[in-house]
């Protein structure tokens, strides 16, 4: 018999399992901000998780750079929230995409 506190884990580790966009672990989206090239470790059209080169860091930080993608190496602003601090990595969710991003990031992650 399941009890209360199992039904809960479960629902939390299904909610943090669900992604609103599928992700896509091709090196085709390096992304610069701070001075310092980031080729994501895997990435949506919603973020992407990079490695940690700034460990001064903190989660809620808004960095502005600019995004690279594909072999033909398109260029995009972008702006993205720092969500999640790993021991090697950290996790942005990118804020307010422009259309053009938004597409090249779908195609790409295809």
């Amino acid at each position: 018999m399941e009890t209360q506190k199992q039904t809960t884990e479960d629902a939390q580790t299904i909610a943090r399992d669900r992604r609103l966009h599928r992700r896509s672990r091709s090196d085709f989206l390096i992304l610069t901000f701070l001075g310092v090239e980031h080729v994501a470790v895997n990435w949506s059209e919603g973020g992407a998780l990079i490695p940690d080169r700034h460990p001064n860091l903190e989660v809620g930080a808004t960095v502005i750079g600019i995004a690279t993608i594909g072999p033909a190496s398109h260029r995009f602003r972008f702006s993205a929230e720092v969500i999640r601090r790993e021991a090697l990595h950290i996790a942005i969710r990118f804020v307010s995409l422009s259309p053009a991003l938004q597409r090249a990031l779908s195609v790409s992650s295809q």
